[in-house]
């Protein structure tokens, strides 16, 4: 899901937008490796999804609430965040565990 979707559902559900969390979420995408992808077609050993074992699970949280304290309530960033990941994850709200696991990958990182 795009961050301007993302934005658009927390400022519904939680009267924020919050952007930097969501950006914070998605830091870690691979942009120019994306780009490549969508010009060429050609994956190339590009996995779309690496960047999500890192922000997209239960325990990435805390770092979440550690770096937004000063911006927003502890509240605020759990359900900001945690509404990010589910979104990404139609429901689901993995942990870091699920990135080792074959069922979740194929479930939800197929490409």
């Amino acid at each position: 899901m795009k961050i301007a979707t993302h934005k658009k559902v927390t400022l519904e559900k939680f009267g924020v937008e919050a952007a930097d969390i969501h950006e914070w979420i998605d830091g870690l995408f691979d942009h120019k490796s994306f780009n490549e992808f969508c010009r060429t077609g050609v994956l190339a050993g590009f996995n779309p999804y690496e960047h999500r074992k890192y922000r997209h699970c239960k325990e990435a949280v805390e770092e979440a609430i550690e770096i937004f304290k000063d911006r927003y309530t502890e509240d605020i960033i759990r359900k900001v965040f945690e509404s990010h990941v589910r979104e990404d994850y139609f429901g689901y709200y993995p942990s870091i565990d699920d990135f080792g696991k074959e069922k979740f990958l194929k479930k939800y990182h197929i490409y």
